[in-house]
């Protein structure tokens, strides 16, 4: 199989050449005004082999896997053309024929949905209409270096889907706030996918901000409906015995938990900057999308305004479960070590089911690691009030 690099080289490449004979990138609905182009682009694609990068060969796809289809959706944003034209028909219907299809049906409808001889189509609500959390929106006010946050997360679990709703009103001192983690979630050996967020320390004290979907009931997620409008992003601002417990010790998913190492100023900026953007959507809100609006894409925008061009665009960033190698090749995360010994060390799923999620779980969490004193760590008031209200 061909290996992520070299793909990436060919399809850079392919689109180079061939980006003029796209309409302009509209994203997974194709307005009316491109059909004819979208159509005519998406044929050029079949007939190149670039279309259904990840689906079997025997549907006419290249047999490729989930991790080089991301790779396409990237090079394709990078050169600003639509990665395929129809996301209805190659995620929602292809998807469901591949997993639950008779065989006839296979046979009628991928091949032709790829060379876009069938098409399909789907009705879309809005963001914000029909949530069961509408009403939950984190906002967050600012008066000098004190932070009020209300709807701050703090649910206990008894099992991952059985738990008692808990939302709290929390002040916040930003003088005081020394301390930037981020923490990767890996769920189990699914190639490149993984949930990513960030903590913030005010000495004993941590907050988190998870960028999530909001979930109406019954709904699970699906990275390829995320690409089609069908989720609402919300920012949840946590405890970390729910949003880092929740996964460590009900999921029990891999998590690593690493130190940031940027100047004090800068993780405070982040944090209010990340505040500023749930208020943002408070009152207006916005859907997800697997590829532009993810848990990392937003992460790495936030930490781009605050510190332009210090995460670049990679692959690792479409596919966070490579974003704590992208930290460690830019020096974000400590470096003491190999990344792989870094990693290990930084690993607290174990140690946290361990502990149990007790008042000092945060601590108890971080027992093992290292972490230096950022710069600027004694400095005082930031500059924030302009961030929260602009």
């Amino acid at each position: 199989m061909i290996s992520i690099e070299e793909f990436q080289h060919e399809a850079a490449a392919w689109l180079a050449a061939n980006r003029q004979h796209a309409p302009r990138d509209y994203g997974a609905i194709c307005p009316p005004d491109l059909v004819d182009a979208g159509l005519a682009w998406q044929r050029r694609l079949t007939e190149a082999g670039w279309a259904g990068i990840h689906w079997p060969v025997e549907h006419g796809g290249r047999g490729l896997t989930a991790e080089h289809n991301g790779v396409w959706l990237l090079e394709c944003a990078r050169a600003g053309v639509p990665a395929v034209f129809n996301m209805v028909g190659f995620v929602l219907a292809g998807g469901a024929i591949m997993r639950y299809g008779t065989p006839e049906q296979q046979a009628d409808h991928l091949r032709s949905t790829l060379a876009t001889e069938h098409v399909w189509c789907q009705l879309f609500s809005e963001p914000g209409a029909g949530s069961d959390l509408g009403s939950l929106s984190t906002r967050a006010e600012l008066d000098g270096d004190r932070i009020t946050v209300r709807n701050v997360r703090n649910f206990r679990y008894r099992s991952e889907h059985d738990y008692a709703p808990h939302y709290e009103t929390r002040t916040y001192d930003l003088s005081k706030l020394d301390s930037m983690w981020f923490v990767v979630e890996r769920f189990g050996e699914k190639p490149g996918i993984a949930h990513t967020l960030l903590s913030f320390g005010f000495g004993d004290e941590y907050v988190a901000i998870s960028v999530e979907i909001r979930k109406e009931r019954g709904e699970s997620y699906s990275p390829w409906r995320g690409l089609l409008r069908q989720y609402e992003l919300m920012y949840v601002v946590a405890d970390e015995r729910d949003v880092i417990g929740l996964r460590t010790n009900h999921r029990r998913d891999t998590v690593y938990l690493y130190p940031v190492s940027a100047p004090v100023e800068a993780m405070r900026r982040t944090f209010v900057e990340m505040l500023q953007r749930a208020n943002r959507l408070a009152e207006a809100p916005e859907f997800y999308n697997t590829l532009t609006s993810t848990c990392t894409t937003n992460i790495v925008r936030h930490v781009n305004t605050v510190a332009p061009g210090q995460i670049p665009l990679s692959y690792k960033v479409v596919l966070p479960a490579y974003s704590d190698s992208l930290a460690y090749d830019l020096g974000l995360i400590p470096t003491d070590r190999p990344f792989e010994a870094v990693q290990a060390a930084h690993r607290i799923d174990a140690l946290a089911r361990k502990h149990g999620l007790g008042a000092d779980f945060s601590r108890a969490v971080r027992a093992r690691l290292v972490r230096k004193k950022p710069h600027g760590a004694a400095g005082g008031a930031v500059e924030a009030a302009g961030i929260l209200a602009a």
